[in-house]
């Protein structure tokens, strides 16, 4: 089916660019690919190129300014102002592949969203889920990974499934997306923590019963304090229609989030040489490749879209037949 771009509400500027992107989206997810091998994540390096870089509206041509939280393995700067870390990684690469130097300066949620929608930087990236809020003031990517919920507890807990949270001391990080849902389960208490190493240290003390946190970050934090000794995780599961009657947010918590790099309202020249590059990389396994180094042990679990997730943008910042680019085959296991 012919996709539509004539949908009311989406912008008039990308229609031409989408229609573009949707025919090579649909090559790229039915197409055999002849695939070069993936280059030595170590030797990566961003250089200039002028004749890529000048003309994709950034602040200062050539470079991309971006944004960053310091969270660790999904994001983190080294004492050189080299980025490592999941999107450390996924950024130097794309970078690369533009011609793109990056120059990139360490903040908060709140001063990464701030400075993306004045468009004082030219984008923000690490572990940035796509919500219609924010794609009303900012553009997202096409998904670099589909972010799995983890719950963490201590060891012989047993906890995966909502009804099971029923009268528990719950805990997550300040700000996060899973705050509404937990306040909607029976008997629960809640508390908000303003770093993963605190949370995780009430939760070894048996001052919280569950975390609710980002699957990587967790046991990247465990395996770097040598107080967490006692503690298990468990992706949680999809909950069923009788525990969504009981606590209905968690409909659309449990399924997960679409991670991407969000940018400025007026950036769609970066968007657009961004996302066709993010495809790519899912599709060939380079995506894979790079999960995998981070600790992700099931990359097709982070690669497949779950329930919203795979339609949840259509309408608002995607056309009428756009479908995110499948990994397949064992590159993706």
């Amino acid at each position: 089916m012919k996709p539509s771009l004539s949908k009311p509400g989406f912008p008039k500027w990308r229609t031409r660019q989408w229609a573009c992107r949707v025919v090579v989206g649909m090559m790229l997810s039915g197409a055999v690919l002849i695939l070069t091998s993936l280059p030595s994540l170590a030797g990566v390096t961003v250089a200039a190129n002028s004749d890529k870089c000048t003309d994709l509206g950034t602040l200062t041509p050539g470079e991309i300014r971006v944004a960053i939280l310091s969270f660790m393995p999904i994001i983190g700067q080294e004492p050189d102002g080299t980025l490592t870390g999941l999107d450390g990684d996924n950024l130097k690469i794309l970078a690369d592949k533009l011609g793109c130097k990056i120059n990139a300066s360490v903040t908060d949620s709140a001063g990464a969203l701030a400075a993306v929608q004045a468009h004082r930087v030219d984008a923000t990236i690490g572990s940035w889920g796509w919500t219609p809020e924010r794609a009303k003031v900012g553009l997202f990517t096409d998904p670099l990974y589909y972010q799995p919920v983890v719950i963490a507890q201590r060891k012989g807990a047993t906890i995966s499934r909502v009804a099971q949270l029923t009268g528990h001391s719950l805990c997550t990080l300040t700000g996060f997306v899973f705050i509404p849902a937990m306040h909607q389960v029976p008997q629960a208490t809640v508390s908000t923590y303003p770093t993963i190493a605190a949370m995780l240290l009430d939760i070894e003390y048996s001052r919280c019963d569950v975390g609710f946190g980002n699957p990587l970050v967790i046991p990247y934090a465990e395996a770097h304090n040598p107080d967490l000794k006692d503690l298990s995780y468990e992706y949680l599961a999809q909950p069923t229609d009788d525990e969504l009657k009981v606590a209905p947010l968690f409909g659309g918590v449990a399924q997960g989030f679409s991670d991407a790099i969000y940018l400025p309202l007026d950036a769609e020249k970066l968007e657009n040489a961004l996302s066709p590059l993010i495809d790519e990389m899912v599709v060939s396994g380079e995506e894979a490749k790079l999960l995998r180094k981070w600790g992700v042990k099931e990359p097709a679990v982070w690669l497949t879209p779950r329930g919203r997730l795979a339609t949840e943008r259509i309408g608002i910042d995607r056309p009428a037949g756009w479908q995110t680019p499948k990994c397949t085959g064992s590159a993706c296991e």
